[in-house]
């Protein structure tokens, strides 16, 4: 079951620029402030996702950001993944393909 979305308590407007659109992100730092603190990651990061909003809001904000929460299984699940690529058969020989036999070799 998926987990409920975390929004960051920030606004975010795309603006036309002569260089292309440009995101513009208007935040209180103490509010900022405080949800870094609460979700912070243990390697020192807090992760987020920039989305589009489907309908502009009453403020004009044209995208939204949510907290990503995903994290790796961990290196157990690396290590099983490891043991199933080594543990695979190597592949049969080609008929006529020997170390030795350079008769298909174009130069």
């Amino acid at each position: 079951m998926p987990q409920e979305k975390i929004y960051a308590p920030v606004s975010i407007k795309e603006i036309e620029t002569q260089y292309g659109p440009l995101l513009k992100l208007s935040f209180r730092a103490d509010k900022l402030r405080e949800f870094l603190d609460q979700h912070t990651n243990a390697k020192g990061y807090v992760n987020l996702n920039v989305s589009r909003r489907k309908e502009l809001s009453q403020y004009g904000e044209t995208h939204y950001a949510t907290l990503d929460t995903w994290e790796p299984k961990g290196q157990q699940a690396e290590r099983q993944a490891s043991q199933r690529i080594a543990s695979r058969p190597a592949p049969a020989p080609q008929p006529g393909g020997g170390d030795d036999d350079d008769s298909g070799i174009p130069f």
